[in-house]
């Protein structure tokens, strides 16, 4: 299952360049250095989605343009999940008992390194590769990869994306950014 995901990561991103090298002009500059700094809202999937209800981030994004349609992306920023509460109650010999769990936040910080590959006016692909960073006492570095679809308009950006995180085992989670960006 772990390379399936990581082949298919790995195809997403060969094809995000190769679609990138045939794109239409953009407003990326060819040499340009740029700054964005987003905010986010994630929801966690599976296991995780179980656990937590909903992320919120932010993510400053340092761009530099390799070309009209391509860029090379460095992403980091700050993840907060909010655990879920749940409520159970157990009927007993001596009537109902009912316990409250909290589950626990999670917080990571990520360091992300990619591609942008525009395919057409304002719309590109995304793919960005690193680690997360869990801030929890003896927390644990994942593998970060992320796919993402975007729309870029002047100083605005949209993306949603879908990030997956391994170590021992694997979490995801979708996302949705929005981010104001300047020249630099």
């Amino acid at each position: 299952m772990k390379k399936i995901k990581l082949l298919s990561a790995a195809a997403f991103i060969v094809a995000a360049i190769l679609s990138g090298l045939n794109a239409k002009a953009q407003a990326i500059k060819d040499g340009q250095w740029r700054l964005g700094i987003g905010l986010e809202v994630n929801k966690g999937l599976g296991d995780f989605g179980d656990a937590t209800s909903i992320g919120i981030g932010i993510t400053p994004r340092l761009q530099y343009g390799l070309s009209s349609d391509l860029a090379f992306t460095l992403t980091s920023g700050y993840y907060h999940f909010f655990g879920k509460t749940y409520t159970s109650s157990i009927l007993t010999p001596f009537g109902t008992t009912t316990a409250t769990v909290t589950g626990a936040d999670v917080n990571l910080v990520p360091l992300k390194a990619g591609i942008k590959a525009f395919f057409t006016e304002g719309w590109y692909f995304g793919a960005e590769v690193g680690a997360a960073f869990s801030t929890a006492k003896n927390g644990k570095t994942l593998l970060d990869l992320s796919p993402a679809l975007g729309y870029a308009s002047g100083p605005w950006e949209v993306s949603g994306r879908y990030e997956h995180l391994s170590n021992d085992g694997s979490l995801g989670f979708v996302g949705l950014r929005v981010a104001y960006g300047f020249d630099l």
